[in-house]
């Protein structure tokens, strides 16, 4: 019982620091804008509180990956941004709104059972962990994407999950990934259950449904609801996200509710969305349309828009810095966006284009789209979770049609058409992985949703067991069974067995290093050169 209470404080320190962080990222943009904002403040229906953790994720990553152009992000680095908790001093937090937001977030304890199974996933020893090593013990690294091309398209949460490295279990990975998913949750039972959101009302009911519906179906279910993945994977986390700020700006508009500040908070998602993974800035379609209206149907002024995105702009500009400076692309590993450089070579980059495409099973539109489809479903997985999709589709639609009146506005179904439209070209152009199409797929669920109103009754006590279904079944059968009082989930880290290569380690079986900077899969030969204010690697021939 005592090992358990150590990692529900663990997790509740964690959250109440993001919790903090997130407000102290609030209280200090609301400055720098001009505004008032108080934790009552609501983003779209959303009490702010509930987007706290995230935005703290959101403020931590930024300012590490900043602080790690000049610095190594050693592991005690964390314990100076306790200073700037301070700022929460500046507003007194209210306890009933602090009540509202614990009350949210604490179903989603009932997740921490995933963590007596967790491990790594394959890409953390190939990649995310040296990644992470580099961050460390390093400041940034020019070329760096030429130890392994993996290392360009790092993502913002090789900066979070390298400081979290102060626990050799390495659980505090795990438990930063739970936060997501606490998040999700807690916007769910915050709108059905807190304040009683009616717009999301049966958004969220149908999504409820489709989570219970992935344990149903071909191949023992997968319709592609989320998923609680393996230490250094970050899909549902971008999911998460994607539906989220997707639902909020579609509710702003409906209600032609526009702010200032809102639309900046809409921005900074949108950018956290695009720093957790490249395939992410499809949520800048919706973020276009909302623009559009923002303009045509609000009295705000273009200067507002404008002071809006500086921050999220400063941000991008530095991330795309930090891509140009590790890779010679503004976006790896696609060409067109790559400059010379003395230590970037076009051809590796090309290559690993060409291959990253052809693993991504992306349609290219000058083929038959017919003979590309059957070749996608060729792949068991895909094949198995596009058709229990649509088997969940049709259930819901039914159970929409049976127990709701079907209203259809004109200006929201047109977007979400074209919306939809928009992103089902992207994902077909850029790759339509499974994974990659989780938050899409929900989306489309919870669209079914929008302004249905109840023709049969349904009671609360129904939203309630499903509410709770659903979080008890998103860890896997394996995780209760592993699940132990006695003892403390914990997950070592494997070592790869090495031999010489060039003047560097390669791995004798396979391709993972796990955690050692003079190892690399890459058969190329590279040499570092420290002699400036940035190491840079550069290719032998």
């Amino acid at each position: 019982m005592e090992n358990l209470l150590i990692l529900l404080g663990k997790y509740f320190l964690l959250i109440t620091f993001l919790y903090l962080f997130g407000r102290t990222f609030v209280l200090l943009s609301s400055q720098f804008m001009g505004k008032n904002i108080s934790d009552n403040y609501e983003v779209s229906g959303i009490n702010i509180q509930i987007l706290y953790p995230i935005f703290g994720l959101f403020f931590l990553g930024n300012l590490l990956f900043i602080i790690n152009f000049f610095i190594p992000l050693k592991n005690n680095l964390i314990y100076g941004f306790f200073l700037l908790l301070l700022v929460n001093f500046r507003k007194k937090i209210s306890f009933a709104n602090l009540k509202k937001f614990f009350i949210s977030y604490s179903p989603s304890i009932i997740l921490l059972v995933s963590s007596f199974n967790i491990n790594f996933h394959y890409d953390a020893g190939l990649y995310h962990l040296n990644n992470q090593k580099w961050i460390l013990e390093s400041n940034l690294v020019k070329g760096l994407s030429n130890i392994y091309a993996a290392f360009g398209v790092g993502s913002i949460h090789e900066y979070l999950s390298a400081i979290l490295w102060i626990d050799n279990s390495y659980i505090l990975l795990h438990l930063m990934n739970l936060v997501y998913f606490s998040f999700f949750y807690g916007v769910i039972f915050y709108a059905l259950f807190v304040n009683k959101v009616s717009y999301y009302k049966f958004s969220f009911l149908f999504l409820l449904i489709y989570s219970i519906l992935d344990n149903f179906g071909f191949s023992g279910g997968r319709n592609g609801y989320l998923n609680i993945q393996s230490i250094g994977k970050q899909d549902a986390p971008i999911a998460i996200i994607f539906l989220i700020i997707s639902l909020l700006i579609v509710s702003a508009i409906y209600k032609k509710k526009y702010s200032e500040f809102d639309t900046f908070l809409f921005l900074i998602l949108s950018l956290f969305i695009y720093q957790l993974k490249v395939s992410g800035v499809a949520i800048i379609f919706i973020v276009i349309i909302y623009f559009y209206f923002y303009f045509r149907d609000s009295d705000l002024k273009i200067r507002w828009g404008f002071r809006s995105s500086i921050i999220p702009s400063i941000l991008f500009f530095l991330w795309s810095i930090k891509s140009l400076l590790q890779t010679g692309c503004f976006v790896f590993p696609s060409t067109f966006t790559c400059f010379s450089f003395e230590w970037v070579d076009k051809d590796y980059i090309k290559g690993i284009e060409d291959v990253t495409v052809g693993f991504s099973q992306s349609y290219n539109f000058k083929g038959s789209l017919i003979v590309w489809f059957q070749q996608y479903l060729s792949n068991p997985t895909n094949k198995i979770i596009l058709s229990n999709f649509l088997i969940s589709f049709f259930i819901i639609l039914g159970i929409k049609l049976f127990f709701t009146k079907f209203l259809f506005h004109k200006k929201i179904g047109f977007i979400f058409i074209i919306y939809f439209s928009l992103s089902i070209l992207f994902f077909l152009r850029f790759g339509p992985d499974a994974r990659y199409l989780v938050g899409l797929q929900m989306l489309i669920i919870s669209s079914l949703g929008i302004f249905s109103i109840e023709k049969i009754r349904i009671p609360q006590f129904i939203f309630f067991a499903l509410f709770f279904i659903s979080i008890i079944s998103l860890p896997r059968l394996d995780s209760y069974n592993s699940f132990s009082l006695s003892n403390l989930p914990s997950i070592q880290m494997p070592k790869a067995e090495l031999v010489t290569r060039y003047d560097r380690y390669y791995p004798k079986e396979g391709d993972q290093c796990w955690v050692n900077l003079s190892c690399s899969s890459n058969r190329e030969d590279y040499f570092i050169v420290d002699k400036s204010f940035f190491k840079t690697v550069y290719f032998r021939n």
